[in-house]
């Protein structure tokens, strides 16, 4: 499995509904250790970047489904239990980037949780117990992923991930969800739903009246293959109601990588959401090849404001398409440090020399936050938008003998000009503060502000 940076899958305010259908076991609310960070004392230590290289499978067609695989949790014996919870204790006491465990006094820790490993007979139990202890170091990064939940992440990420259901990304609005994006020809599009439609409620059940979770919005519009849904929509203030028969949502129905047209421009316009998925490089390529691509671009403006990272070699294949080779910073832990370096050979030409705009949010993070660094350093891009989310801690798995994974924050990004960002972002060169989840991109204030830079 790749290094990635980031638990890719947790959506603040964005929920895409394009879970597989595997349970996932929550972690239970811990207290909040101390926020200070404290970079490492670091010997040097140069090692190479994980970058697999893997063929992206073919697309399944509507009306059939590729389930992720769930495996049942074995029951482990007590001396099972032992060894991946000393496993897991050890390699965050020798491993972790943070070396005063976040203010967690970690041997305490495991005087505290290794009897309650013993006493538990019960995989759900047990499971829970491992995330709890790993929760305390609360750096948004770190976790412990249970067998299901390794099936689940490697199914996305090599994008045969699929569910049941209506085919929409949808946003958290005041009067309900709005629809950001549709699967094309899916149930829902082929129902007459339109994008910045509002849900208001499903079967009867109004939304503001749901537990305001992606897991209960999930539960309730996906369901078996031929199943009905109601949706309550408002659009352009006209309440109305639509009928939907579920169908299965191929992995493909919402690409990692899309252009948009801005008409009466020569800039291209394209939103990477993810660097979650092996040869995104292609999506990319295959994106900015589309027809919303004017053929001589003067410009590009590159939008992440939604993107919560993934995949370090993504992001430096991606990259790599603007700028030819070169280093965009280093990561940096307790014992070792490697250059970040993006691939040669790889620029584009239609964008070697263009201008860059980077959008980024707060919802901006890791892999993303370093994209838009690197891009800034290398390519001299200009970010417009709020600081990102500062959270760029990079991830080692460790996979177990059960089939778990501890994914270990081992190293902290530093910039080209020797900064961290963590706990800090990256500050745009221009501030625009605007609710811009709502816009349709003719309308968005970031994009007319981008828009204005290119024209001086």
């Amino acid at each position: 499995m790749p290094q990635r940076s980031v638990w890719w899958w947790i959506r603040n305010g964005l929920i895409a509904l394009i879970l597989s259908a595997c349970s996932l076991l929550q972690s239970p609310q811990v207290a909040n250790p101390t926020e200070t960070l404290t970079v490492p004392t670091v010997t040097p230590r140069i090692v190479a970047s994980p970058n697999p290289s893997q063929t992206v499978q073919p697309a399944p067609t509507l009306g059939t489904l590729n389930l992720a695989p769930t495996p049942t949790l074995s029951a482990l014996a007590e001396d099972e239990r032992l060894a991946i919870f000393d496993e897991v204790w050890q390699y965050v006491d020798e491993r972790y980037v943070y070396a005063d465990y976040r203010g967690v006094d970690w041997q305490n820790v495991k005087e505290t949780y290794r009897p309650r490993v013993i006493a538990t007979t019960d995989s759900n139990a047990f499971y829970l117990i491992i995330k709890e202890m790993i929760g305390l170091l609360n750096d948004d990064h770190t976790r412990f992923d249970t067998p299901q939940e390794v099936a689940m992440d490697e199914a996305f990420f090599s994008g045969t991930a699929d569910y049941a259901g209506i085919g929409i990304i949808i946003r958290e609005v005041e009067q309900g969800l709005m629809i950001m994006r549709l699967a094309q020809s899916g149930p829902a599009e082929m129902a007459g739903v339109r994008p910045y439609d509002i849900v208001t409620s499903v079967d009867g059940v109004a939304i503001n009246d749901m537990i305001q979770d992606d897991v209960e919005y999930t539960r309730r519009i996906r369901g078996p293959i031929g199943s009905q849904i109601t949706l309550g929509i408002l659009r352009d203030g006209e309440e109305l109601e639509v009928q939907i028969t579920r169908n299965a949502i191929p992995s493909t129905a919402f690409p990692e990588a899309f252009t948009q047209p801005l008409p009466q421009t020569d800039v291209t316009y394209l939103t990477i959401d993810s660097f979650n998925r092996q040869n995104l490089d292609m999506l990319v390529k295959e994106a900015l090849d589309g027809p919303n691509v004017v053929s001589t671009p003067q410009a590009i403006i590159i939008d992440i404001r939604e993107n919560y990272g993934g995949s370090i070699g993504s992001m430096l294949d991606v990259l790599a398409f603007f700028h030819d080779g070169g280093v965009m910073g280093e990561q940096v832990g307790r014992d070792q440090t490697y250059e970040l370096e993006v691939p040669a050979g790889k620029v584009l030409p239609a964008y070697a020399t263009v201008p860059i705009i980077v959008l980024t949010s707060g919802e901006t993070a890791s892999a993303a936050e370093m994209f838009a660094s690197g891009l800034r350093s290398l390519r001299g891009a200009t970010i417009i938008g709020e600081t990102t989310a500062g959270n760029t801690e990079n991830l080692y798995p460790y996979d177990l003998a059960d089939g778990s994974t501890l994914w270990l924050a081992e190293l902290l990004f530093r910039q080209n000009d020797g900064t961290y960002i963590d706990d800090i972002g990256v500050q745009p060169d221009i501030v625009v503060d605007a609710e811009w989840g709502t816009f349709k991109p003719a309308n968005d204030p970031f994009i007319i502000q981008a828009l204005a830079e290119l024209a001086q």
